[in-house]
């Protein structure tokens, strides 16, 4: 998959707002996490609300280390199930999914074939995000709201639907620009719009399928595919589509020790597809070591660990495969999750 960031990079080491525009139209757009196993409710709001506690995740992403110009990202998501308790507490703390069994009340109450009691009320939650993605002469501010269900279909599979609203701000630093002509048409247009803020509002959904051990999902970024404009100048340009199909499943190697492969493929429009290929291994549920293939693209680490019963650490690493390597040292993700009311 083409992304904006790199695409722009490789055209030149002059970043020129052409260059951002025809990229736009033509790549990829969206935030890509390399820790989006501990983390799927960045990719997907169908994910709010899978643990039985507040999920809070802040996160700083570093693409192509010493690169000038090259791509930050920080973020911070929050998520909760709404009114008491949850569908489960989580006993897969690799994975992250919920697990259904839990006593709760005893309105609507179940027991299964071992005596636990469950609850397999229909249950809602609600999330949060907000993001700044800075590259070049280009800073994105991204600030979205989600309200997810939660559907049990059987005594262990359970289907969420999530949407997401959100307030997308574009902001063009023209003093960072520099053009192949002094006259630039598009530059000098932007320039004297008095303008160089675009702000639009965007939707998306998504849908899981879950138990105790797996999920498979489905996602979309963009879905509203608007234009760019700043003041009175709308580029020939929009945001395109994006969709995610993801899925992983957690085997049990020991008491001890799991295992969690997974698969992230994404679908942008005008551009292939691309794969994340992932393998985590995790002792106690307590600490983990992983890696990612994302071929032509980036082969990445990561390692993390609970530094207590309510806070996790995870970092990663991806060497790039692209020709950029050349030219960069890498991109680094640090997340610090929170586990509120655990």
């Amino acid at each position: 998959m083409i992304d904006i960031k790199e695409t722009t990079m490789k055209k030149s080491l002059l970043l020129s707002v052409a260059v951002f525009c025809g990229i736009v139209a033509f790549g990829q757009q969206e935030f890509q996490p390399s820790q989006y196993l501990q983390n799927i409710y960045i990719l997907n709001p169908a994910a709010a609300g899978l643990r039985d506690y507040t999920d809070v995740n802040l996160g700083f992403r570093q693409q192509w280390a010493g690169f000038n110009g090259a791509p930050q990202t920080y973020y911070i998501t929050a998520n909760s199930m709404l009114g008491k308790g949850s569908m489960g507490a989580n006993k897969i703390f690799a994975l992250r999914v919920s697990d259904p069994y839990i006593s709760l009340d005893n309105k609507e109450m179940d027991v299964d074939s071992k005596g636990t009691a469950v609850n397999r009320r229909v249950r809602h939650a609600v999330g949060g995000s907000f993001m700044v993605d800075k590259y070049g002469a280009f800073r994105q501010t991204v600030g979205a709201l989600t309200y997810t269900v939660h559907v049990p279909l059987n005594q262990k599979l359970n289907l969420s639907a999530g949407v997401k609203g959100s307030i997308n701000n574009f902001l063009l630093d023209q003093s960072l620009i520099q053009t192949f002509s002094d006259n630039d048409k598009l530059v000098t247009s932007i320039a004297n719009s008095g303008n160089n803020s675009s702000t639009r509002f965007d939707a998306n959904f998504g849908l899981m399928l879950y138990s105790d051990k797996f999920y498979a999902g489905y996602s979309t970024g963009n879905l509203l595919q608007k234009s760019i404009e700043f003041g009175n100048v709308t580029l020939n340009s929009k945001f395109v589509l994006h969709q995610y199909l993801t899925a992983a499943y957690r085997f049990e190697l020991s008491d001890n020790v799991g295992l969690t492969p997974s698969v992230l493929m994404k679908f942008a429009d005008n551009a292939p597809m691309a794969t994340d290929l992932t393998a985590k291994v995790d002792y106690q549920r307590r600490m983990w070591l992983g890696f990612s293939l994302r071929p032509k693209d980036a082969f990445v680490t990561f390692v993390g660990f609970r530094m207590l019963d309510f806070m996790s650490l995870g970092y990663s690493y991806d060497a790039t495969l692209s020709n950029i390597r050349s030219v960069s040292g890498g991109s680094h993700e640090i997340v610090l999750n929170f586990m509120l009311g655990k």
